[in-house]
C-alpha cells in the first residue's frame, strides 16, 4: 500500500503515512478527533482514579497517625527518678507509675548504655532509657559486661539456677545457660571464656566447642577476641598463630592495649622494652593488614577521623593506616580530647613543647594555640571553650571566636583545671566534679570561685567538692565535714562522720552506727540505727521513736 500524497510505501494497517502524515482513506478528520477524544478520555480516567486512590491512602495514613499519637498518650511510659546521693556520684534511681508508685523492687543503673538492671522479687531483668522493658525480669541475676571484658556495647551476663550464659540487650542469646562461670566475651571473634572450678579454664567458640584448656589460670581471652599464653607470654589468634612473642628481636614486651574499631577491626597496641630506659610502641591489627613497628613513643587510632595521631624523636604528627603522613611538627608528646559521649575527639589536639602546651588541629596540624601556656584543657561545661594558665593568669579561650577571656581573680592563689594529666594518650574532662565553679587553692585552704573570679566558698577548707544536681558543696575542715549550700551556710554539725549522703532535699550523717537526718534549711528531723544505704534504698523503720517513718525518694516527703 502507497500514500496518495507523497507515494510513499506504507503498512497495510496504517492509518498514516509514516512520512508525511496523510491519513489513508476512510480516515476521515472527524474519526480522528473521536479517536483523539476517546484517548484522552481514558487518560481522565486514568488520572482521575489515580488521584482519588492517593487521596485515600493520604487518609488512612493519617489516620493511623493520629490513632498512633492517641495509643502513645494513652500508654504513658514509666517515668525514671534519680537521686544523686552526695558528690561522690552515687545514683539511687526509681521507675515510677503514674500514680508516683514504684514499678520495681530494685533496680541498677543506667549502665554504659544507658539500660537499667531491674528486679522484681529475686528475678533480674533489663529496661531502656525510654524506661520499656525490653527483658523480663526472669534472671536469678544479671551483669553488664566491661570494656575490659568484652568488644561490643551491650553485652549481658544471665544466671539461671547455677547457670551462666550471654544474652544482647536486644534479648539476643549468644551463649546458652551452662555450667560454670563465663568471665569474658568476644563478639568480633565468638568466642567466650569460662571458669569451670578446680582451676580448669577453658576458651570456647559461641557452638561449645573447646579452643584452647589450661589450669589455674595459664590462659585467657582478650577483650578483642586475642588469647595469651601466660606460660609462653605470647598473644596468638584462635588458631594458634603467634601475633606478638613476649621477646624478640626488637625487646620485651612490656604492655598490650586491645582495641576493637568498626572501620579498621580488632587489634593491640603494645609497648616493647628496648632497653633500661627505652619503652617503645607499636600496632597492629589481627587481619594483617595494619602493622606499625615499635618505633613510637605514641601511637593512637582516632576512630571518628580515621587517622592515626603519633609521636617520636621529638616530633608529633598524624598519618593514614597506610603509614602516609599528613602533617609532623616539633612536639614532644600530644594528646586527644574526648567528647561527652566517649565516642568521638574534638577537632583540636592537646601537644607538648619543653614544659609549655598548645593546640593544633588534629587533620590539618594548623597551630590553634601557640605553645606558649602552662597548662591547657577543654572546658568540660561549653563545646568550643577551652581553659589556659599563663604564669599566673587563668582564663578561657573560645575556639569559635578566637577570643581570650582572662579570669579577674587576684586571691593570689592557684586555679585548679578541668584535668590533672593522663597517662595515656586521651584525656577526659567530663568527671569534674565543680560544674560552672572552679576549685582554688591558697595558703589558708581550699576554696571555690565563679567564672567572673568572685568567691563562693572561702578557701578555708582542707578539701571541697560539688554536687552539680543538688547544688550543695562537700568540705572537710580539721578531719570533719559537712555540707554547705550556695552561699558557704553549714548545713549540718561540724563532726567527723564517718558517712555523709543526700537526696534533693534530705541529709543523710551517719557517726558510730547511728544515722542522723536533716532537711536542707539545717533542721534535725530524726534518728536512727538504719545505714544510710538502707534509708536511700529500702526506706527506714525508726523503732526508737515506735513509729514508721518511710521516706519516699520520689515525692521527698516522710510519712508516719
Amino acid at each position: 500500500m502507497y500514500c496518495r500524497n507523497c507515494g510513499k510505501k506504507m503498512k497495510k494497517d496504517a492509518l498514516f503515512c509514516g512520512n508525511c502524515g496523510m491519513p489513508v482513506d476512510g480516515v476521515n478528520k472527524k474519526s480522528l478527533a473521536g479517536e483523539k477524544n476517546s484517548i484522552w478520555k481514558v487518560i481522565m480516567i486514568i488520572f482521575s482514579i489515580s488521584v482519588i486512590m492517593a487521596t485515600a491512602v493520604s487518609i488512612v495514613k493519617l489516620g493511623y497517625q493520629v490513632y498512633k499519637q492517641k495509643v502513645l498518650l494513652e500508654q504513658k511510659k514509666p517515668i525514671y527518678k534519680e537521686i544523686y546521693a552526695g558528690v561522690n556520684g552515687k545514683k539511687y534511681g526509681y521507675f515510677l507509675n503514674e500514680d508516683g508508685e514504684r514499678i520495681y523492687d530494685g533496680i541498677e543503673g543506667p549502665d554504659t548504655n544507658g539500660n537499667f538492671i531491674v528486679r522484681q522479687g529475686e528475678k533480674y531483668g533489663l529496661v531502656n532509657e525510654e524506661g520499656i522493658e525490653v527483658i523480663k525480669p526472669v534472671y536469678r541475676m544479671m551483669e553488664e559486661l566491661s570494656v575490659e571484658d568484652t568488644d561490643k556495647e551491650g553485652v549481658y551476663l544471665v544466671w539461671k539456677e547455677n547457670k551462666c550464659g550471654v544474652i544482647t540487650m536486644d534479648n539476643a542469646c549468644l551463649v546458652e545457660e551452662q555450667e560454670g562461670q563465663i568471665e569474658k566475651v568476644s563478639i568480633e571473634q565468638q568466642l567466650y571464656k569460662i571458669n569451670l572450678g578446680g582451676g580448669d579454664t577453658q576458651i570456647r567458640d559461641f557452638q561449645g566447642n573447646i579452643i584452647i584448656q589450661g589450669k589455674n589460670g595459664d590462659v585467657d581471652l582478650l577483650p578483642n577476641g586475642c588469647i595469651k599464653d601466660y606460660e609462653s607470654g605470647n598473644i596468638m589468634t584462635r588458631d594458634g598463630t603467634v601475633l606478638l612473642y613476649q621477646q624478640d628481636e626488637t625487646g620485651l614486651l612490656e604492655q598490650i592495649e586491645c582495641f576493637s574499631d568498626d572501620k579498621i577491626g580488632a587489634g593491640i597496641s603494645y609497648a616493647r622494652r628496648l632497653d633500661d630506659i627505652q619503652v617503645k610502641k607499636g600496632l597492629l591489627t589481627l587481619d594483617g593488614k595494619i602493622r606499625f613497628p615499635c618505633l613510637y613513643d605514641q601511637i593512637y587510632y582516632i576512630s571518628d577521623k580515621d587517622v592515626f595521631f603519633y609521636s617520636k624523636d621529638q616530633k608529633t604528627g598524624v598519618m593514614k593506616s597506610t603509614g602516609e603522613i599528613l602533617w609532623e611538627q616539633d612536639y614532644d608528646f600530644g594528646f586527644v580530647f574526648l567528647t561527652e559521649d566517649r565516642k568521638r575527639t574534638e577537632d583540636a589536639m592537646l601537644v607538648k613543647r619543653g614544659g609549655n602546651y598548645g593546640l593544633v588541629d588534629i587533620k590539618t596540624g594548623k597551630t590553634e594555640i601557640e605553645c606558649e601556656y602552662s597548662y591547657i584543657s577543654k572546658d568540660s561545661q561549653n563545646e568550643k571553650s577551652w581553659f589556659w594558665k599563663k604564669g599566673e593568669k587563668s582564663g578561657f579561650w573560645n575556639q569559635k571566636n578566637g577570643t581570650y577571656v582572662e579570669i579577674p581573680y587576684k586571691g593570689g592563689g592557684s586555679i585548679e583545671g578541668f584535668h590533672s594529666g593522663s597517662d595515656s594518650e586521651i584525656i577526659y574532662v567530663y568527671d569534674y566534679s565543680m560544674g560552672d565553679f572552679l576549685r582554688i587553692h591558697e595558703e589558708n585552704g581550699t576554696g571555690v570561685i565563679d567564672r567572673e573570679g568572685n568567691y563562693v566558698i572561702e578557701p578555708k577548707y582542707s578539701y571541697i567538692s560539688y554536687d552539680k544536681y543538688n547544688k550543695l558543696f562537700l568540705a572537710v575542715m580539721g578531719g570533719q565535714t559537712n555540707v554547705l549550700n550556695l552561699h558557704g551556710q553549714a548545713l549540718v554539725p561540724w563532726l567527723p562522720y564517718d558517712q555523709i549522703l543526700w537526696n534533693d532535699n534530705l541529709i543523710f550523717t551517719e557517726i558510730e552506727n547511728e544515722t542522723y537526718c536533716f532537711d536542707y534549711s539545717g533542721k534535725y528531723i530524726t534518728a536512727s540505727k538504719y545505714t544510710v544505704k538502707n534509708i536511700l534504698e529500702e526506706g527506714d523503720i525508726d523503732e526508737n521513736f515506735n513509729q514508721l517513718f518511710l521516706i519516699e525518694e520520689n515525692k521527698n516527703s516522710f510519712k508516719n
